[in-house]
């Protein structure tokens, strides 16, 4: 483990640079080195790390959903600066240090008819953003700390912790993901818990230009809601409604929105200077 710690504390505040390989399906292929899209993060912010035991599964809904030979947990802020598909999943799964709850790129195991285990929450969270003002060149900076997992890392340390405040925690964990109360569709009014909403996608993402767009429903206990998306063909990783769809509906799916449906498509044109839609 502390090898492990010791490698990621190398890698602090430098690039990581991976290569995105072309693919229309998922999980996303990224490797060490070209042919591909190159993908660029930083690691900036790496915390103290946090023990995981059998009986300890704090940020999984069930031991068995422990990753093999995961014997700790380390919250991590990174700085994307390109923006290629399951980006920061990819590249940390790539270095051995993929995200918790993430079954497709290793950060959990997916339970099957056997030993069904309840949804997995991923571990990622748009905690900043940041841009220049195009008037007046100021930089504009909007954070976000409210995630799912704060609680959890209020209640942990490094060395772990007493045997029956760890079981209370896991409790009151399991109880807020099934939380039903709330009504609405005002997303910034949410329960304070982790609801879908408070990790859903942007309701309205369009690229400049004429693109292929889709249009996506998806239900929660609170609500319907729905979601339009045109991408390029690069940005989505193919030419089809399909791969468009891709991300919206992989992102639905990781927030625990239920009933995620692709209505249909076309074709838009976004006019991002004059701000019209046709």
């Amino acid at each position: 483990l502390q090898s492990e710690l010791s490698r990621l504390q190398n890698l602090n505040n430098t690039i990581l640079t991976h290569y995105l390989s072309p693919s229309r399906t998922a999980p996303k292929i990224y490797k060490h080195h070209p042919p591909g899209q190159q993908a660029d993060l930083r690691i900036t912010h790496i915390y103290p790390s946090i023990t995981v035991t059998d009986t300890n599964p704090l940020f999984w809904s069930n031991p068995k959903s422990i990753p093999p030979h995961c014997q700790a947990v380390i919250p991590l802020e990174v700085e994307l600066l390109t923006g290629r598909t399951h980006q920061i999943r990819g590249q940390l799964s790539l270095i051995n240090f993929p995200l918790v709850g993430d079954t497709m790129y290793g950060g959990a195991v997916a339970g099957n008819d056997e030993t069904a285990t309840a949804k997995e929450r991923l571990a990622l969270y748009c905690c900043e953003l940041s841009f220049r003002d195009a008037e007046n060149g100021d930089w504009k900076r909007w954070r976000c700390d409210d995630t799912w997992w704060n609680e959890i890392l209020s209640n942990c340390t490094t060395g772990g912790d007493d045997e029956m405040k760890v079981r209370q925690l896991q409790d009151k964990i399991n109880a807020a993901a099934d939380v039903t109360e709330g009504s609405g569709t005002d997303f910034d009014n949410a329960p304070a818990v982790h609801t879908p909403e408070k990790l859903a996608p942007p309701f309205v993402s369009l690229s400049p230009g004429s693109n292929k767009y889709v249009y996506i429903s998806a239900t929660t206990p609170r609500g319907k809601y729905h979601f339009v998306k045109s991408a390029t063909p690069y940005e989505s990783g193919g030419p089809y409604h399909a791969d468009v769809a891709r991300d919206v509906v992989d992102h639905l799916i990781a927030a625990e929105f239920d009933n995620v449906k692709v209505l249909g498509g076309g074709r838009i044109r976004y006019d991002r200077k004059e701000g019209t839609v046709e």
